[in-house]
């Protein structure tokens, strides 16, 4: 018998891809290397595997998975890695490349069953179609992902989870009020609206008081705020306030990191379904909430003190950062 090649194996599903099992990957990998010939053998210490990883918005060097077949690879436990298609090592036409090459430099061997890849070929063309192709497939998933997120919320369906004050209809996907919980954005509208009390002002009473957020946690600025600008209170649905935007950095020597960001959008891009279910809050009291938030966010006095644990130091509970 010939000397035998140890068979590495990695798979990958993303959140929005599930469907495509990392049995059925592993199993489809397993079946290829045994066809390869018998001095072919799947080391089950190389099956190397991503759940719910992005492959455009997380770098292939930052996968725990991929990080070991890489460490595996220098130590040279395996001498061929086997994957599905390309587009599960990455969605990032700059990244496939590079993650490629390296397996390369270490010698080992790699395949794309579906794409007919193989690194004996040297066919570096096919590949870097194959990589454009991958990330532009990614892109459309998106917007795909983006599209039906949208058609749910004109049909006033609540996207996650819903605001203190809520709950989701299991049935109709739509806000119906918690009886038990409505009594904290009424409260908090009060206090901002009637009493005059600021966002942060708001946070201590609530805390003083033992009320928590919706994920049992204590109250902060940010948090209040992210109420009083709530408009699902007034008994609207907006969808498209962030997107999300791939990040790319260089080091020194060149290596690339990727990182998903969320920003916020105009408003002239949000898509806004009014009457989608029951307010808590009227809109006179709403929209007055808002003046008073634009007028003190344009009346804030700059800083005059630069304290150096800003941005640095966070809270080990709620997680919010340093306030002085």
């Amino acid at each position: 018998m010939s000397e035998v090649i140890k068979c590495g194996i990695y798979a990958r599903v993303s959140t929005d891809m599930q469907g495509e099992s990392i049995e059925n990957q592993i199993d489809q990998a397993t079946e290829f290397i045994a066809r390869l010939g018998e001095e072919y053998v799947v080391d089950e210490e190389c099956i190397f595997v991503d759940t719910a990883v992005s492959g455009y918005y997380t770098s292939v060097f930052e996968r725990d998975a991929m990080k070991l077949a890489i460490e595996y690879a220098k130590q040279k436990k395996y001498q061929v890695l086997v994957f599905k298609e390309i587009s599960r090592v990455g969605r990032d036409k700059q990244e496939n490349p590079a993650i490629v090459g390296m397996f390369e430099q270490y010698g080992i061997r790699v395949i794309a069953i579906n794409d007919n890849y193989d690194s004996l070929n040297k066919d570096n063309i096919t590949f870097d179609i194959l990589s454009v192709l991958a990330e532009q497939e990614s892109i459309k998933t998106s917007s795909r992902v983006s599209s039906a997120r949208r058609q749910k919320a004109l049909r006033g369906q609540w996207g996650g989870e819903a605001p203190i004050g809520y709950k989701v209809d299991p049935d109709t996907k739509k806000l119906v009020i918690d009886e038990e919980k409505k009594h904290v954005p009424k409260l908090i509208f009060d206090l901002y609206v009637n009493h005059g009390l600021g966002t942060f002002k708001i946070a201590q009473y609530l805390n003083a008081k033992g009320i928590l957020t919706k994920n049992n946690r204590e109250w902060s600025r940010k948090t209040v705020s992210g109420v009083l600008t709530n408009q699902a209170y007034i008994g609207n649905v907006v969808h498209g306030m962030r997107k999300n935007i791939l990040k790319r950095t260089y080091d020194d020597t060149g290596r690339m990191t990727k990182k998903k960001m969320q920003v916020r959008t105009d408003p002239s891009e949000w898509t806004i379904v009014e009457n989608a279910h029951e307010p808590i809050i009227d809109k006179e009291t709403f929209l007055e909430a808002q003046s008073i938030l634009n007028s003190r966010k344009h009346n804030r006095k700059p800083r005059r003190a630069y304290h150096p644990l800003t941005g640095i130091l966070f809270c080990g509970q709620c997680g919010e950062g340093m306030v002085c």
